[in-house]
């Protein structure tokens, strides 16, 4: 929120640099496929491009509209898909002309909050004030809107099957064959929820919790045990690494934390 964006070399625990250039409170942000940019989306209606290692900016991605809520790469690193909280839509742009994709996706009739593309790079779920929709990116037409518990909403997609995991209070999950609700667990949370991911591994599913616990879930078993560490306050985001082995938490405690997964 004090509109820096700070990197941290994981190989030095505590040292990171930080990069000037927004006007307003950072709220996300993504590497490209090869790691060479950054891309960050902030209230000041830009998303901008940062060269790595340099940190240098030369570009940005303007919208006019207000809060950029948050930004996710296709998986062939194509296209970025934009969260324009009070524009009400997704934004579509391709990475290489640095222009917006029309017609717009992603529209609704309130706030969006979250985008996230499918594994296969053929859907984009789209989480807002109103629903939660999944937009066909062949034919660029809305497939399926699906309700949601609360306000808030974020998103993933299983790494394998077409389900679709919404945590917005409970944790629903969404079977994009039938577009009807489907269960990956025997208990899936129905309060607190904030935040879902799913091992790369296809193994486990990660969820975020109001209480600032992180609970895991076992697609084998359908099984759920918290974590045995907890943060202070809310846990707002979880995110595997590529190989399943590490899970990172960020809590509105102000700290993002690395998990053993097998040690837990």
């Amino acid at each position: 929120t004090d509109h820096t964006v700070r990197l941290w070399a994981l190989d030095s625990p505590g040292t990171h640099s930080i990069l000037h250039g927004h006007c307003g409170g950072v709220r996300s942000v993504l590497f490209s496929r090869d790691g060479r940019e950054l891309y960050t989306g902030s209230h000041d209606e830009t998303v901008k491009v940062w060269t790595l290692p340099s940190g240098e900016t030369a570009s940005a991605l303007r919208h006019s509209n207000g809060w950029l809520n948050g930004v996710a790469f296709s998986p062939d690193g194509r296209l970025l898909a934009v969260a324009d909280y009070h524009g009400q839509t997704a934004v579509l742009w391709d990475v290489t002309t640095r222009r917006k994709v029309e017609p717009t996706l992603g529209q609704h009739s309130s706030s969006v909050q979250n985008v996230v593309f499918s594994l296969d790079g053929k859907v984009l779920g789209t989480g807002g004030g109103d629903a939660i929709n999944v937009w066909d990116l062949s034919g660029k037409t809305r497939a399926y809107t699906f309700p949601k518990s609360t306000w808030g909403s974020k998103l993933a997609f299983h790494p394998a099957e077409p389900v679709l995991a919404v945590a917005s209070g409970s944790l629903d999950f969404w079977d994009l064959r039938t577009g009807q609700r489907t269960n990956l667990l025997t208990t899936p949370p129905t309060t607190g929820a904030r935040c879902p991911d799913f091992s790369p591994d296809r193994k486990s599913i990660a969820v975020g919790m109001d209480d600032g616990t992180v609970l895991m879930g076992d697609l084998e078993t359908g099984r759920t045990t918290p974590v045995l560490l907890k943060h202070a306050a809310a846990v707002g985001w979880v995110c595997f690494s590529h190989d399943s082995a590490l899970l990172a938490s960020g809590g509105e405690d102000k700290s993002i934390v690395l998990w053993d997964v097998a040690a837990h």
